[in-house]
C-alpha cells in the first residue's frame, strides 16, 4: 500500500485517466439518450415543480403526458394530505435544478414567455439534457475519483482495469447512458465520496482533519437523499467506531477515541443537514417527515429470497451480471491485505443485499439488478483484489493479460448484448421474463440480441442524431446537436481533469462544501410547507393522441378544492380525439414468483360506480351550447327506466342546467372505437404505449351529444351516477362552444 493519503498522479496515471475518459465519452457518444421515464419521470417533478411553480405539488406535472415524459404512477394522492403522491426521492433533483434554473433564466431574458410556453420550456430538450447529462458527468467524474481511490492500494494497471470492468461488464453502462436519469448516477458519485474521505479517516484515526469528517457526513446525507436505503452505509463508521473500542479495551491501539466518535458526531449531525430537503418533502407530501415513501407492505424483513435475487434463471444477479462473481470471489483476498477492512466492507454489501433481498419488486424496473449499482465502489476493491492477485503470482505473462481481456471482452459483449434484449426485445417486459427460460435467454442473445444492438445506433442518440441530421439536409438542427455535444464533452475534460489533479490541500472541496450547505437549507426553508390557500389554479398541459404526432397543447385551468379532493382531479385529465380523459387507478396486490412476495396488478376505470360526484371548475367557457360525453356501459339492465346520469352546469349567474343522461339516450348514441392507444402516447421507439400494455381489442363505447335549452358561460361541471346497478365509465367529456 502506498503511504500518501493523495498520492501524486505520474505520467503513467495521467495516461490511464486520460485513457478512462476516452472510453467513456465514446460510450456517451454511441449509447447516451435524453429521456424521462418511469423512475425518472418522477425525480424529474421535483425540478419542474419547484422550478416553476416554487412548490412540490405536482398538480400540473401529473397533467402532462409526452413521449419523452411518461411517469408511472400518474394518478394516486395522499390521503392526508391531498397531494399527489411521489414515492421518489428529492436527491436527483437537487443536482438538476441549478441548470434547470439557469436554463428557466436565459430562456425568459431572450424571449418573451407566457406562461404555458415557460411550462413548456421546463420539458424541453435543454431540459432533459441538464438532468441527463448531469447524471451522467457525475457518475464520470465518480469513477475518476474512484481509481484515484483504488490508487491508494493497488497498482495503476489494477486500477485502471477494475474501472473498465465496472464500465463495460456491470449495469453502470445501461444508467449512465440510456436510462441517466435515475437515481444510481448520482448515489454511485455519493458513495464513492463517502468512501473516499472515509477511507482517509480510516487510516488517519482522530488525527484526521475535521473536514474529512464533513465530508463523511455530506456524502452520506447527500446519498441518503439519492437512495434512501444509503442510510445503512451508515454501518461503516458505526463499524469503525466499534473496532477502534475494541482495539483500547485490548490495550492495542492508541486511537482517541472520545476525539473519534465527537468528529463521527459532526459527521451524523453534517448528514441531517443534508438529508433536510428530503425530511421537507416527506412532510409536504405525506404529511410527516418520518413517513415512508414505498407506503406499507413494500417490504418482508423476515422473508428474504436469497436465491431468487442472486440465482434467478433470468433476473438474478449473477445472471445477469455474472462478473459481481469475481468481485465476491476477489474480496477473500483482500481478507489477506486489511482484515477489518474486509469485514467492514462484506458486512455492508451483505446489508445492502439483504434489502433488496427483502423488497417486494426486488429486481425493479430496470436493466440488472440496479440496486447494487451504489455498493460498487466497495466490491471496485474485490475486483482489484482478484487482479492485484493475478498479477503477482503471474507477474507479467502474457498469457495472462491475454486471458484476462479475453474473459473482460466475453462479459461485455454478453452485456451489451443483455442490454439490447432488455431495452429492445422480450426480455424487458416481466411477464414474458417469467415465462423465459435460462436457455431461452441464452438463445436469444445469439438469434435476436445482435438486432437489438443495433437498435441503439438507429435511434435519437447524439452522435448518431448528427449524422441523420446531416443526410436529411437538416443543418440547423444538426448543428444545434453539435454545439451541445462540444460543450458536454468539453465539461467532461474539465471536470474530469479537475477531479483529477484535486490534492490534500485544496479548497475547492470545503468551498463547494460550503455552497452545498447553503444552498440545500435555503431550499429547504424556502420548501417548507406553509398554510395554502383553499383553492389553487392549476395550468394543464394536454397531449393530443393522433397516430401522426403527440403534440403538447394548452388546457382550461382546473381549480382543486383542497378540502374534498376528488380522486382523480387533474392527474387523470387527458385530452384526446373524443375529450378530456378521466382515469382513475386501482391497484391490486397478489402473490408472484417474479416478485418473489407479491405482484401489483394496474387496472384502469374511469370515473367509479355509485353515486360518487365529480366536480370539475374551469375557468369560465363562454358560449357553450352542449355537452358531449363519451361513455361505456356494462352490466347495466336493458330494460332500465331510471336515469343514468346527472349533469349539472353552473354559469356565472349560479342557474344550474340540469341534463339527464337516460335509456332513451343510449338509442340515439354514437357507437364510437377507441384507438388503441388511448391510455398514453405511444412510444415512439417501441411503438407501443409505456408500461401500459395496449387493451387486446379497441375499445367500443358511445358518443352523445346533450343540447343546452340556452347558450351558457360554465365554469363548473358536476356529474353524479345515479343507477343503482351496473357501472358507466366516463372516457371522455367536452364542452360543445357555439
Amino acid at each position: 500500500m502506498t503511504d500518501q493519503i493523495h498520492p501524486a498522479l505520474y505520467p503513467h496515471d495521467r495516461h490511464n485517466i486520460l485513457v478512462l475518459m476516452l472510453m467513456y465519452i465514446a460510450l456517451f457518444l454511441l449509447f447516451f439518450g435524453p429521456r424521462l421515464n418511469s423512475d425518472s419521470a418522477h425525480y424529474f417533478e421535483y425540478v419542474h415543480s419547484i422550478a416553476h411553480d416554487g412548490d412540490i405539488h405536482f398538480w400540473n406535472e401529473r397533467a402532462l403526458y409526452s413521449p419523452r415524459y411518461m411517469p408511472v404512477f400518474p394518478g394516486l394522492n395522499h390521503k392526508k394530505t391531498g397531494f399527489p403522491i411521489n414515492i421518489f426521492t428529492i436527491g436527483p433533483a437537487l443536482t438538476w435544478l441549478p441548470g434547470q434554473l439557469a436554463i428557466n433564466f436565459l430562456a425568459n431574458s431572450f424571449s418573451s414567455f407566457s406562461d404555458e410556453t415557460a411550462l413548456n420550456t421546463s420539458y424541453s430538450l435543454a431540459s432533459l439534457y441538464n438532468a441527463t447529462v448531469t447524471s451522467s458527468l457525475l457518475l464520470f467524474l465518480a469513477l475518476i475519483l474512484l481509481y484515484r481511490l483504488l490508487r491508494y492500494y493497488f497498482s495503476a494497471d489494477c486500477s485502471l482495469l477494475t474501472v473498465l470492468i465496472i464500465v463495460f461488464t456491470t449495469n453502470v453502462p445501461a444508467f449512465a447512458f440510456i436510462t441517466p436519469a435515475f437515481a444510481h448516477n448520482t448515489g454511485f458519485f455519493c458513495v464513492t465520496c463517502f468512501l473516499y474521505s472515509w477511507l482517509v479517516v480510516y487510516r488517519e484515526g482522530d488525527r484526521a482533519p475535521t473536514v474529512l469528517f464533513v465530508i463523511v457526513g455530506a456524502s452520506l446525507g447527500l446519498l441518503m437523499t439519492q437512495r434512501l436505503q444509503g442510510l445503512f452505509f451508515s454501518s461503516v463508521p458505526i463499524m469503525h467506531v466499534v473496532s477502534v473500542l475494541l482495539e483500547r479495551l485490548r490495550n492495542r491501539g492508541d486511537t482517541n477515541v472520545v476525539g473519534l466518535i465527537g468528529r463521527y458526531c459532526i459527521a451524523g449531525l453534517t448528514a441531517c443537514l443534508f438529508f433536510l430537503p428530503q425530511l421537507v418533502s416527506q412532510l409536504t407530501i405525506f404529511g410527516s417527515p418520518l413517513a415512508d415513501p414505498q407506503g406499507e407492505h413494500g417490504m418482508h424483513w423476515a422473508d428474504p429470497s436469497i436465491w431468487i435475487v442472486l440465482f434467478h434463471q433470468t433476473r438474478g444477479l449473477f445472471v445477469v451480471n455474472p462478473v459481481y462473481l469475481l468481485a465476491f470471489l476477489g474480496l477473500f483476498f483482500l481478507f489477506k491485505r486489511d482484515r477489518l477492512l474486509f469485514f467492514l466492507f462484506g458486512i455492508t454489501i451483505a446489508i445492502q443485499l439483504y434489502i433488496n433481498m427483502v423488497r417486494r419488486d426486488w429486481c425493479g424496473v430496470g436493466f440488472g439488478m440496479r440496486r447494487i449499482i451504489e455498493s460498487i465502489p466497495f466490491l471496485a476493491f474485490g475486483f482489484a483484489s482478484l487482479l492485484s492477485f493475478l498479477e503477482k503470482k503471474w507477474g507479467r505473462s502474457r498469457i495472462l493479460k491475454t486471458g484476462v481481456i479475453i474473459i473482460i471482452a466475453l462479459l461485455s459483449l454478453w452485456n451489451f448484448l443483455l442490454m439490447a434484449q432488455y431495452y429492445y426485445g422480450k426480455y424487458g417486459d416481466p411477464g414474458e421474463t417469467l415465462s423465459m427460460s435460462f436457455h431461452q435467454l441464452v438463445r436469444n442473445q445469439f438469434d435476436e440480441a445482435p438486432e437489438y444492438l443495433m437498435h441503439f445506433f438507429d435511434s435519437a442518440y447524439p452522435f448518431w442524431a448528427v449524422l441523420r441530421c446531416i443526410k436529411n439536409g437538416a443543418w440547423l438542427q444538426s448543428a444545434s446537436i453539435m454545439l451541445i455535444l462540444i460543450v458536454t464533452i468539453s465539461l467532461f475534460f474539465l471536470f474530469g481533469h479537475t477531479v483529477a489533479q484535486l490534492g490534500r490541500h485544496s479548497r475547492i472541496v470545503p468551498i463547494c462544501l460550503g455552497f452545498a450547505a447553503f444552498y440545500l437549507v435555503g431550499l429547504s426553508i424556502y420548501l417548507f410547507p406553509n398554510p395554502s390557500p383553499q383553492r389553487t389554479i392549476v395550468p394543464l398541459q394536454l397531449s393530443e393522441l393522433t397516430a401522426q404526432q403527440h403534440q403538447i397543447n394548452t388546457g382550461p385551468m382546473l381549480q382543486i378544492d383542497k378540502k374534498d379532493i376528488y380522486p382523480g382531479e387533474s392527474s387523470y385529465l387527458l385530452f384526446g380525439p373524443a375529450g378530456i380523459f378521466l382515469r382513475k387507478a386501482y391497484w391490486e396486490y397478489s402473490m408472484s414468483p417474479f416478485l418473489s412476495h407479491g405482484k401489483l396488478n394496474f387496472q384502469d376505470r374511469f370515473l367509479a360506480p355509485g353515486h360518487q360526484e365529480l366536480d370539475i371548475h374551469l375557468r369560465p367557457v363562454q358560449n357553450v351550447k352542449s355537452l358531449d360525453l363519451v361513455y361505456g356501459l356494462e352490466n347495466i339492465p336493458p330494460d332500465i327506466q331510471q336515469p343514468l346520469l346527472r349533469i349539472e352546469l353552473i354559469p356565472e349567474n349560479e342557474k344550474k342546467q340540469v341534463l339527464f343522461l337516460g335509456s332513451a339516450d343510449l338509442e340515439r348514441s354514437d357507437t364510437i372505437v377507441l384507438p388503441l392507444n388511448w391510455k398514453l402516447p405511444a412510444h415512439p421507439e417501441t411503438g407501443r404505449s409505456f408500461w401500459f400494455e395496449p387493451p387486446a381489442e379497441q375499445v367500443v363505447c358511445r358518443q352523445i351529444s346533450l343540447p343546452l335549452p340556452e347558450t351558457l358561460t360554465v365554469h363548473t361541471i358536476t356529474i353524479k351516477p345515479v343507477f343503482d346497478r351496473g357501472l358507466l365509465t366516463l372516457h371522455g367529456l367536452a364542452l360543445g362552444i357555439e
